[in-house]
């Protein structure tokens, strides 16, 4: 069985830009299709 998630809209409900989604998801750990992203961000 596969599954898909939709977390774009609810998050652009939430921001209200796509680009202030695009600044949440920048540093997060998890991308918006909910895959998990490797911590190798230096700052």
């Amino acid at each position: 069985m596969v599954t898909k998630s939709d977390f774009m809209s609810p998050m652009l409900g939430l921001q209200g830009s796509l680009e202030d989604v695009s600044r949440v998801f920048e540093r997060a750990q998890i991308s918006p299709d909910l895959q998990w992203k490797s911590s190798t961000i230096s700052e």
